[in-house]
């Protein structure tokens, strides 16, 4: 994940399908599944989207297989992104509302980064002019984003929480 925040996406890449082979080999489902989530993430970044495409959606089975529905949010809301890129907006617009619906009901509690699922569906609501949506989306990205912040106490690494992941800087620079 580093790597990949870093820019670094075919070292990140590598990285990722080595560990998805350790996974496999001791039989983790679900760091299998966090592996391909991962992995779409990162081809999601490197515009191969049928690829991040057939991987969120091989992390989405193993997630559901595993009963986790909280841990699935990623997937959908990488699974919209990769679906608007290749301008099919019903699908985005699905898998948006989809994980939209997860964060809204468990109010973002439980899913490993809730903050970078909404805004990346408020930037697909964005995209496809669902304008209320969109605001909703971004409205709550920022609020957790926030709520988790002012879980660190120390002021350097609240900063560095905020201006070093990518996706933190981009939800505070919308306004």
């Amino acid at each position: 994940q580093v790597l990949r925040d870093l820019g670094q996406l075919e070292q990140a890449q590598s990285v990722l399908l080595t560990a998805l082979d350790m996974a496999f080999s001791q039989g983790d489902v679900q760091l299998e599944a966090i592996c391909l989530n991962d992995l779409a993430l990162t081809n999601i970044q490197q515009k191969n989207f049928s690829q991040a495409i057939q991987q969120a959606n091989q992390s989405l089975e193993k997630f559901q297989t595993l009963g986790v529905e909280l841990s699935i949010t990623s997937n959908m809301a990488l699974l919209a992104t990769a679906y608007l890129a290749l301008e099919e907006n019903g699908k985005a617009l699905h898998y948006a509302n989809e994980t939209i619906g997860i964060l809204d009901r468990c109010d973002g509690e439980g899913p490993d980064y809730p903050q970078r699922d909404y805004f990346t569906c408020f930037l697909v609501y964005q995209k496809i002019g669902e304008n209320n949506r969109a605001i909703h989306a971004l409205s709550e990205a920022k609020r957790l984003l926030e709520k988790q912040a002012t879980q660190i106490s120390d002021p350097v690494m609240r900063h560095c929480f905020l201006e070093n992941i990518p996706y933190h800087r981009s939800i505070r620079s919308i306004t």
